[in-house]
């Protein structure tokens, strides 16, 4: 090994070395040399595995699969590289970059590094970067329709100065969507905040909620004939989340009746308890006769902007919003059709959120 390369140089990178023996005619290999930066990579003394064989220790990840591809390079020749993520469940634990070639007939290095905290770094990134553009997007095509509605209001109030009563229409709807706009202002930045990891979530009134979002629905469309069904259990529904639950069923009810031209309109709300992989939820379901989701829109409604229906004006706005507060209480949402294969008679809006035992 020492007329190939000196083990002085490499006893000095900050990459793990690790050099290999090739025996049995490349069915197994011998550690022959570790420089010291295999070992803080590894967390093992070199001592203790020099002379050892692959197949009698596997030091490395075993999604490398380390003795075929120290076999395959012995055998053809050819460097290959990879790249090797573990993880602990959903979180990254630690990220390798492994390059494996041949040195001599007898010989195989392979050269390795932890990337790990270079990709973290590139997760959050690519994460924050989603985060800031999801907000932009939502907050352009809001801003830009409140603004419409304003000049609107101020291009009519114009042609219409010697009628008070018009004027006074006017100036309150241009009020309104002021109201509007700096609502929008304060919920994005709240909404923004609660994603960060430290926001702690509290014990909120499910029950409650959902009886206060029917109330408020019926407020908002008086003139609007509607028939609502809320099937609850008797007991009172909790769970861990903040007061901006509200708008998770606020949004959901305002779609079913903007984007419904049937009469009635009929909404049916009905919730229960269901236990998946040992963990306690809550199942709403929220179901509606209007003109539905068809199949290729059912996920990427909650992506961003979406346009619900082509013959409704109008963004599916809220249903993003829904979607990122279900996240944040560790819950989540998808939609089904009302009636299983016709998506043209009406949603199925499946709720789960972790339900919280006192």
């Amino acid at each position: 090994m020492e007329k190939l390369i000196s083990p002085e140089i490499l006893d000095h990178l900050n990459n793990g070395i690790i050099i290999y023996e090739v025996v049995e005619g490349g069915r197994d290999f011998l550690i022959q040399y570790m420089n010291p930066a295999a070992e803080r990579l590894d967390h093992i003394k070199r001592d203790e595995i020099i002379g050892n064989s692959v197949q009698a220790l596997y030091p490395m990840p075993r999604e490398l699969d380390l003795r075929d591809k120290l076999t395959t390079v012995w055998a053809n020749g050819f460097a290959e590289h990879h790249l090797v993520p573990r993880y602990d469940g959903r979180t990254l634990v630690v990220w390798r970059d492994f390059h494996i070639f041949k040195l001599s007939d007898q010989l195989v290095v392979m050269a390795y590094d932890d990337i790990t905290d270079k990709e973290l770094a590139e997760i959050k990134l690519r994460t924050e970067y989603e985060r800031s553009e999801f907000y932009r997007e939502m907050l352009l095509h809001d801003i830009r329709n409140i603004l419409q509605v304003l000049f609107l209001a101020a291009q009519n109030g114009l042609k219409k100065l010697d009628d008070t009563d018009f004027i006074k229409q006017s100036l309150e709807l241009i009020l309104e969507q002021g109201n509007k706009a700096e609502s929008l202002i304060k919920n994005t930045d709240r909404i923004f905040n609660l994603e960060r990891p430290d926001q702690e979530l509290k014990i909120i009134d499910l029950t409650q909620v959902l009886t206060d979002a029917v109330n408020n629905i019926k407020r908002q469309f008086p003139a609007a004939n509607l028939e609502i069904d809320v099937a609850l259990p008797p007991e009172t529904l909790y769970v861990k989340a903040n007061e901006l639950l509200s708008e998770v069923f606020d949004n959901i009810l305002h779609n079913a009746i903007k984007y419904n031209d049937k009469s009635p309109i009929k909404i049916a709300i009905h919730a229960r308890k269901e236990v998946l992989q040992d963990i306690s939820y809550v199942r709403i379901e929220i179901m509606d006769n209007g003109v539905g989701i068809s199949d290729e829109h059912k996920k990427s409604i909650f992506q961003k902007p979406h346009k619900i229906d082509p013959n409704h004006d109008g963004m599916g706005l809220g249903l993003p919003i829904v979607d990122r507060l279900l996240r944040i209480y560790k819950g989540k949402v998808w939609i089904q059709d009302r009636i299983p294969g016709d998506a043209s008679q009406g949603a199925n809006f499946m709720i789960l959120i972790p339900e919280y035992v006192r």
